[in-house]
């Protein structure tokens, strides 16, 4: 199992062919009625192999429903933008949902070396 405390760790375990599991934690599911505000729901994405490691993002090989092979991207974040407890790295953004957005840090996508 591949161990980290910090980016710094996670990016030193980034290799070609590392299987990572992704949760995407900001999958629509729908709107509040009274608010017209966003509902988020967890979705995992599964265990895709990393495919590209640059100095400022990496990817993982995704297969489309139509069989289509294709690199999903990922910029790294901030280390303050960053989540890390049990080996996950979950990546957070300001919450800028509705027309009175809350500016809290919310969780977009969790990250896992398999």
């Amino acid at each position: 199992m591949k161990t980290f405390n910090n980016l710094a760790g996670f990016k030193r375990h980034l290799e070609l062919d590392v299987e990572v599991h992704a949760v995407l934690h900001t999958a629509s599911a729908g709107r509040e009625h009274e608010t017209d505000r966003m509902i988020y729901t967890d979705r995992d994405m599964g265990v895709r192999p990393i495919s590209i490691v640059q100095s400022n993002s990496f990817a993982l090989r995704t297969e489309k429903p139509d069989g289509k092979v294709v690199d999903s991207w990922c910029g790294y974040p901030k280390a303050s933008e960053c989540r890390i407890e049990n080996n996950t790295l979950t990546i957070m953004e300001e919450d800028m949902r509705g027309p009175d957005p809350t500016h809290e840090m919310i969780p977009v996508i969790s990250y896992k070396f398999v």
